[in-house]
């Protein structure tokens, strides 16, 4: 049974006193922030009237704007998501996310104002301007997509309206949701949660693993059109602002904001979709690892019964990732053991607190993480996941000016996931026995499928949706879940594995699909770490302060020039190859470990 959330130990529990002490001063931040918005407005009209005063303005909307931030991520994530039950959370929650729709809709004349300014011709004014020189030239770029004023206050108004498809589903799956009971391995019937889900599914009791995956998929076929609609709704939305914002799809809104060529698009898919052989192999030997006669889905997460701890305790864990990283250097490392010594981790699941785990933070705050940790090799992984977030947050904040402080998700997970190819070669080579070897592989080769294979599945999946509901052919709930079985046989099927009808309804566990085209920017980070690892890990100084360089450099230039300065075009099919092969390596390493 899961803890309350006053019954975690409170040295595993976030410090939020450097943002407020309470609610109270949470609450009257947010009526002064209103005051400044308002300010803010006042410029309205004289914004480009000459090079001071879009620099004073450009000024006054950043620290306007590092506040909102603060106010946001404090009332969303901080107060909201440790108990999504708690009605204070909620509330705070409820009052972030109104002072950001004020402040969308105070300044949606901004960016309509900027076009009318000659902006070469205003630095020249105020060379101080020099500073927002690519924000200025982000904004240029953007102008066949920027609305009236009056348009683009109508969209910010409607921000609301616009999520609401989200939102009910946030309910379906986290406020409110029910996966019914189920007995434990100790035959104790206790109720299905997001938490021992995971832990049932890593059970060497493969009836359990059957049940509980059985279980919690009846909940997503019972809600299936409710579910199903819940997403076409976020497509439609999609839809709406890519032809109001003169997109031809939100494929090309999505591809053109995050700078990212169609070209590199198609290539991810193109080269990794139509590979997946290794993939196949792969579960081919789990499955004689495992010693069973056909592999179903629900046993992925298990580890084969091999001479080692499979369990391993968060003091463990981060005493482990604190010398895997010592290849980082000094000042990546003592920053890591800033966070993970000053409360700034909320470590432990508790009852209502949002599933998983992420990376959150705000200029001028170090960043924080939410997690759920649970003893398992998999939080293990996870957990240096999200200190790669934190990292990149850390450096971005400190070396760049607001504006170019938020890096995208393709950027960010590159980041992340490069932490975990170096903890693999750390355990890897620290490993004392076959076994050792074998089960660090096995975990290694999972987090590749998790993040390269499997993401592209349903980015795949999710490309399908929008391709129909753009031609007029809406997928009915039912072709929905049948092509996340057809895309799961194409990815995973072999002669000795059974893709489960169970398995045409996972794809709803996913809130991913409610923000466009999402996934395959997984795959995309995923395979950037595999590059910039394996140079880190072979002891490739040079490199090396290329990689701090790049996350020191967050959003201040384009994203395919930020790869490219690390040696990585995404335009190249063979940079995508190269992922392919590296996996490759580590099958025929595990095949050939096993075999000996």
């Amino acid at each position: 049974m899961e803890k309350l959330r006053e019954e975690i130990d409170s040295k595993y529990k976030w410090d939020l006193s450097d943002y407020y002490k309470n609610d109270n001063e949470f609450y009257k931040d947010c009526e002064a922030l209103k005051k400044d918005i308002d300010e803010l407005e006042k410029y309205k009209g004289t914004i480009t009237s000459n090079g001071q005063k879009l620099f004073e303005f450009l000024e006054k909307k950043s620290e306007t704007e590092v506040k909102a931030e603060s106010i946001y991520v404090y009332g969303c994530f901080f107060r909201y998501h440790p108990n999504t039950a708690d009605s204070n959370g909620q509330k705070a929650k409820d009052k972030s996310e109104d002072v950001y729709r004020y402040y969308a809709a105070k300044t949606s004349f901004v960016e309509t104002e900027l076009l009318k300014g000659d902006f070469k011709k205003l630095i020249k004014e105020e060379p101080k301007l020099k500073k927002y020189q690519y924000y200025l030239e982000l904004i240029e770029r953007n102008r066949a997509h920027t609305l009236s004023e009056k348009e683009e206050l109508l969209l910010a108004k409607a921000s609301d309206i616009l999520g609401a498809s989200e939102n009910i589903y946030d309910c379906i799956m986290y406020s409110d949701v029910d996966y019914g009971k189920i007995k434990d391995e100790k035959g104790n019937l206790v109720e299905l949660s997001d938490t021992n889900y995971e832990e049932f599914l890593r059970s060497d009791n493969r009836n359990l693993r059957k049940r509980a995956y059985s279980k919690k998929t009846q909940y997503y076929e019972k809600l299936k059109n409710t579910t199903s609609y819940t997403y076409k709704g976020t497509i439609k939305e999609a839809m709406f602002l890519s032809d109001v914002r003169n997109f031809s799809s939100p494929l090309e809104m999505n591809l053109f904001y995050n700078q990212i060529s169609d070209k590199a698009y198609n290539n991810l898919l193109n080269v990794v979709g139509s590979n997946t052989k290794d993939l196949q192999d792969f579960i081919e030997l789990k499955r004689k690892l495992l010693g069973i006669p056909k592999f179903h889905m629900y046993d992925m997460s298990v580890s084969p019964k091999l001479k080692i701890k499979d369990k391993i305790t968060y003091e463990e864990a981060t005493n482990k990732i604190i010398n895997a990283l010592e290849v980082m250097g000094e000042d990546y490392v003592n920053t890591v053991k800033t966070l993970l010594e000053n409360n700034m981790i909320d470590v432990f699941p508790n009852k209502g607190k949002y599933s998983g785990g992420y990376q959150v933070g705000s200029y001028g705050h170090m960043p924080r993480i939410l997690y759920n940790y649970t003893d398992t090799f998999v939080d293990f992984y996870g957990l240096i996941h999200e200190i790669g977030h934190a990292m990149h947050t850390n450096y971005s904040n400190k070396n760049q000016p607001y504006f170019y402080s938020n890096y995208n998700l393709m950027l960010a997970e590159t980041a992340s996931l490069t932490n975990e190819v170096i903890l693999t070669n750390y355990l890897l080579d620290s490993a004392e026995t076959k076994d050792e070897k074998i089960f660090y592989l096995l975990k290694h080769l999972e987090q590749i499928n998790n993040y390269l294979f499997n993401t592209l599945l349903h980015a795949e999946h999710e490309k399908e949706f929008y391709e129909n509901e753009l031609e007029g052919n809406s997928m009915s709930p039912e072709e929905m879940c049948q092509s996340n079985y057809t895309l799961f046989k194409k990815y995973y099927g072999g002669p000795n594995v059974v893709i489960d009808k169970e398995t045409n309804y996972t794809w709803m566990k996913y809130s991913h699909y409610h923000s466009p085209y999402y996934f395959y920017k997984y795959a995309v980070g995923m395979t950037a770490a595999l590059v910039i690892g394996g140079n880190i890990v072979s002891g490739n100084q040079e490199f090396k302060e290329k990689y701090i360089k790049f996350l020191s450099n967050g959003a201040s230039k384009d994203t395919l020039d930020l790869y490219k300065e690390l040696g990585i075009d995404l335009e190249d099919k063979t940079t995508f190859e190269h992922a392919l092969k590296y996996f490759n390596e580590k099958v025929q390493l595990l095949k050939e470990l096993i075999n000996n």
